[in-house]
């Protein structure tokens, strides 16, 4: 694992942001790690259950970069098996770069800070990657590195910022980008 690789969370089916990730964003890195909710199974009306679908084809015939999924808490729709195979089998997966280990999970089952430092201490880490709560974090607390690229479609943040992050691996170097406008946040 070298290079730059995007790091998105929370996409909810959104097929339009996906094209934008696809078009302004994808080209530029080396892999791509998706950490959960990239469908929408909380409405199962028609707009969502056809946003969900484009996604779903549109994913499935991506094969242009290395892509990494963690399944999340709304990833489970019912005619969306076609999928499952897609996903990571557990949701924590751990990655190596150098002397670091990395964890990507979803963040639902790992809500608060305190329960994401202590799966990195448990998984002997020192970088945790989650999503789920829609808004966007980079710090260090109690030594682990906690990051959360926010939600590209439906940010929670104050501003209502759409947003993902580029993770440099060689300067271990992460950025907050602002979606729409491509500008470095953090």
């Amino acid at each position: 694992m070298t290079g730059v690789i995007a790091i998105v969370s929370d996409l909810h089916g959104k097929s339009n942001v996906l094209k934008k990730l696809m078009i302004d964003v994808f080209p530029a890195v080396n892999e791509i790690w998706w950490l959960g909710d990239l469908f929408y199974s909380y409405k199962e009306d028609k707009v969502a259950m056809t946003e969900s679908t484009n996604v779903l084809k549109t994913l499935l015939d991506y094969k242009d970069k290395p892509c990494t999924y963690i399944k999340g808490n709304t990833d489970s729709i019912k005619g969306f098996q076609d999928f499952d195979d897609q996903f990571e089998s557990d949701t924590i997966v751990k990655k190596q770069l150098g002397n670091d280990t990395i964890v990507l999970t979803h963040g639902h089952l790992h809500e608060t800070h305190t329960a994401l430092i202590n799966l990195a201490k448990g998984n002997k880490s020192q970088i945790v990657l989650s999503g789920h709560t829609h808004i966007p974090l980079l710090t260090v607390e109690d030594n682990i590195i906690l990051v959360n690229p926010g939600s590209p479609s439906i940010p929670r943040d104050e501003e209502e910022t759409p947003t993902y992050i580029l993770f440099n691996t060689e300067k271990k170097h992460f950025q907050l980008i602002h979606l729409l406008t491509g500008s470095v946040l953090n």
